[in-house]
């Protein structure tokens, strides 16, 4: 099924399965670095939030992020959780497993991921997305324990 056929679905009859093949379709045009397909499945301004900061992206500064150095070499989803909170809003919840080339480094990442979907004039639109690098909770796991005196 093609992404824009996909953003078509009736508010009413929503399934599961429909926003995670969006959620795909997302990731899939990033990796492809297809900043069109991106545009038209993000509902702006979207809200970003992980290990970086937080963010509110209006479309400009969302398309000068599709230009950047980094690549997702894969991506693969599993383990979804796919809540509605209404008719028009859902959340879809996941782990993603990550490979990734940034500043010419080639980096492998355990993610639990979510973003929130809207429907905006009949077209589910990702209005905000999270990352978090799974790992200890404190971030032990990626800094150096500090000494004690």
């Amino acid at each position: 099924m093609q992404p824009e056929s996909i953003m078509q679905t009736q508010t009413l009859e929503t399934s599961q399965g429909e926003l995670i093949a969006l959620e795909k379709a997302f990731w899939a045009a990033i990796q492809r670095q297809d900043t069109a397909a991106a545009v038209r499945l993000t509902g702006f301004p979207t809200v970003i939030s992980g290990p970086q900061g937080v963010a509110a992206i209006d479309q400009p500064a969302f398309e000068k992020m599709m230009k950047s150095s980094t690549k997702i070499r894969s991506f693969e989803m599993s383990d979804f959780v796919v809540k509605f909170y209404s008719r028009e809003v859902a959340v879809v919840a996941y782990r993603a497993e990550q490979e990734v080339t940034v500043d010419g480094e080639d980096v492998g990442m355990s993610c639990a991921e979510s973003s929130t979907w809207m429907q905006q004039d009949g077209e589910w639109k990702c209005i905000a997305h999270s990352e978090a690098i799974i790992g200890d909770p404190y971030g032990r796991d990626r800094v150096d324990a500090p000494s004690v005196h």
